[in-house]
């Protein structure tokens, strides 16, 4: 296509990876499924990462089924396949930014199972502790209970705010 740029080779990840030893990669690493966007280490380093991505297992409040506690690690393990370069912008925005994953909250282990007012405060804790740090913070959380303790620790950082929700 004309006046289209090409792609940055040296930014894309590789894709060469076979279907059959995709489901190994996933299997052996399923407890700790990596980096938000399988970033590289210069990308992903707290310490220059502007944003961190805070896993929140909890399953306290189903009511139909289980396997809430799953969607961050399913959520972690997806992002894994996103394209990072944008063609629009010429540019790989997350790289550029930085996304630090932190590991996972421990708000629910069917060993330990955590009760939701400790598991809330514990989202509030460090959602506080990531924003006054100067991080943008991106909750993944199967069940929507977490947002409460997101929501606990912004205005906790940050006083006022507004949710929009759409």
């Amino acid at each position: 296509m004309a006046g289209k740029k090409a792609a940055n080779p040296q930014s894309r990840r590789k894709r060469t990876q076979t279907a059959a030893a995709a489901p190994a990669r996933i299997a052996a690493t399923a407890h700790n499924p990596g980096a938000f966007l399988d970033l590289p280490p210069e990308a992903s380093a707290y310490d220059t990462a502007s944003v961190v991505v805070l896993s929140m297992p909890l399953e306290e409040s189903v009511s139909y089924g289980g396997g809430t506690a799953a969607g961050p690690d399913a959520l972690l393990i997806a992002s894994q396949q996103v394209e990072l370069y944008d063609p629009r912008l010429d540019a790989d925005p997350a790289m550029d930014i930085g996304i630090h994953t932190l590991p996972p909250l421990p708000v629910f282990s069917p060993a330990t199972a955590v009760a939701a007012p400790a598991a809330l405060d514990a989202i509030a804790a460090a959602t506080r502790t990531h924003l006054e740090a100067g991080k943008m913070v991106v909750g993944l959380g199967g069940e929507h209970t977490v947002s409460l303790g997101v929501a606990r620790g912004v205005a906790d950082a940050c006083g006022n705010f507004t949710v929009v929700h759409v």
